[in-house]
């Protein structure tokens, strides 16, 4: 995991800019998009708190049968993170938002991304410490699975969702 760095650390506004001079993306989080970018890795940015924050895709952890999900302070509330957050409600499991800890991410049952390219995915370790059984989890795969059904136009129940062309 990288620290995001603060949000004054890259600017933006000024043209002047060493950033902008070379049209490379202003957002706070390049100086750790960079460090990983030849890493096979995906990245999870940490708050000045050392929470969890503004992941490439939203992270859901699972937790003794609990599905959690950041809050809508620190990640985007897109249609994927939507989605998932539908079908588990729909396959009863409970589903917490709120701000989820470093040390919350190593002791997770299962972790997962979601997100428009990556759809879900999971997450088998972090730091290099195996999640769970360090494979994907029974929870995971329900929601993987019903996803998956849900794009490919097999699960019925959700025909209302899709736009058919």
């Amino acid at each position: 995991m990288i620290r995001r760095p603060p949000r004054s650390t890259l600017s933006s506004s000024s043209a002047a800019s060493d950033v902008y001079k070379r049209q490379l993306p202003t957002s706070p989080a390049l100086p750790a998009k960079i460090e990983i970018i030849t890493l096979d890795f995906f990245l999870i940015l940490l708050n000045f708190i050392e929470n969890p924050f503004e992941p490439i895709n939203v992270d859901f952890i699972v937790n003794n049968g609990n599905l959690l999900t950041p809050e809508l302070t620190c990640c985007l509330n897109g249609l994927s993170r939507r989605s998932v957050i539908q079908i588990a409600k729909d396959k009863g499991i409970d589903v917490q938002e709120r701000q989820i800890t470093r040390d919350e991410l190593y002791t997770a049952d299962e972790i997962f991304f979601s997100g428009t390219a990556v759809e879900i995915t999971p997450i088998r370790s972090v730091d290099k410490v195996a999640i769970g059984p360090g494979k994907r989890g029974e929870i995971t795969t329900v929601i993987q699975e019903t996803y998956s059904a849900i794009v490919r136009g097999e699960a019925k129940e959700y025909d209302h969702w899709l736009s058919r062309v």
